[in-house]
C-alpha cells in the first residue's frame, strides 16, 4: 500500500474510532481546499544545493497586509525562515512562464504575474553546502478561488510536502520572520 493510501486510511480509522484530532488546511486538485488530520503533515524534506548556478522564479502574493510563503527547513524540521512559492526555470521557459507554472503545481492555482519585482543573485549556505542563484521575483495575484481564505496549509510538489503560511510583511520587516531570499523584502 503506498503512502498516501496508508495517511488515508490512518485517517478513516481514526475518524471511525471518534478520535478527534486538529485539523490542518491543505491544498487539493483544482484549487479546492480540504482538511487532513494533524500528525499527516510531516514536513521535512532534507535537501542540499546543487554545485552549479540555478536560476529560480518566485511569486509574492499579496493579501492585505500578508504575502504566502512557505517555510525553509532544517534536516530536523526547524523552520529558519520563510520563501516565496516558486521554483526552478526549465530551459527554454520564460522566468514569468516558469513562476505561473509553479505556483500552478504547487498550489494547484491559476495565477497571474502583475509586475516583475526585480532580480536577485542570492549566495548561501544550507548544513555547509554552497548555493548560488539567480531569483527573478514577481508579484503575482490566484485567480483561483479558496487558497487564499486558510491562514496556513500543506502544498504537495513532487512528493515533497511543503508548510505554507501567511504572513504580515511587517513581521519581515521587524525582523521577528526571515525572508528568503536575501534581498527580497527591499524589493517589497
Amino acid at each position: 500500500m503506498g503512502a498516501r493510501a496508508n495517511e488515508l486510511r490512518q485517517g478513516a480509522e481514526s475518524a471511525r474510532s471518534g478520535i478527534q484530532k486538529p485539523l490542518l488546511t491543505q491544498v487539493a486538485p483544482a484549487g479546492g481546499v480540504r482538511q487532513i488530520p494533524r500528525g499527516m503533515e510531516d514536513l521535512t524534506t532534507v535537501w542540499r544545493p546543487r554545485a552549479h548556478i540555478r536560476a529560480t522564479a518566485v511569486a509574492v502574493i499579496w493579501r492585505e497586509d500578508r504575502i504566502l510563503t512557505t517555510a525553509v527547513t532544517r534536516d530536523d524540521g526547524e523552520i529558519t525562515g520563510w520563501r516565496p512559492p516558486g521554483g526552478g526555470i526549465e530551459f527554454g521557459e520564460r522566468a514569468a512562464e516558469a513562476v505561473l507554472r509553479e505556483l500552478n503545481e504547487e498550489l494547484h492555482a491559476k495565477a497571474r504575474v502583475v509586475r516583475f519585482l526585480g532580480m536577485i543573485e542570492n549566495l548561501f549556505q544550507h548544513h555547509g553546502s554552497p548555493g548560488h542563484e539567480i531569483v527573478f521575483a514577481f508579484e503575482a495575484q490566484l485567480d483561483t478561488p479558496g487558497i487564499s481564505g486558510p491562514e496556513r496549509f500543506v502544498v504537495v510538489d513532487g512528493g515533497y510536502r511543503d508548510l505554507a503560511q501567511w504572513h504580515r510583511a511587517a513581521e519581515f520587516r521587524e525582523g521577528t520572520r526571515r525572508l528568503w531570499p536575501e534581498g527580497l523584502l527591499e524589493l517589497l
